[in-house]
């Protein structure tokens, strides 16, 4: 029975540990999965802005400045 006992106390310890690092790696990659969720916004939003505006050729310099405002970040 101390066998078990001793595996048991092992394996929570373990536990534990694993718990403490997941923490750890959760806090660090927090902000980085939040930068890319916006990102990914993003560029569906441009995505969407250029699929609309694809049979638009632009004629004349205006229409590139246009268009270059409407895509810049």
């Amino acid at each position: 029975m101390q066998h078990v006992d001793d595996a048991w106390a092992q394996l929570e310890s373990s536990l534990d540990s694993g718990e403490k690092q997941l923490t750890c790696l959760q806090t660090l990659l927090l902000p980085s999965l939040q930068a890319a969720s916006k990102l990914e916004a993003w560029m569906d939003g441009i995505t969407q802005t250029v699929n609309a505006d694809s049979s638009l050729q632009p004629k004349s310099a205006d229409d590139v400045e246009q268009l270059h405002k409407k895509f810049k970040v």
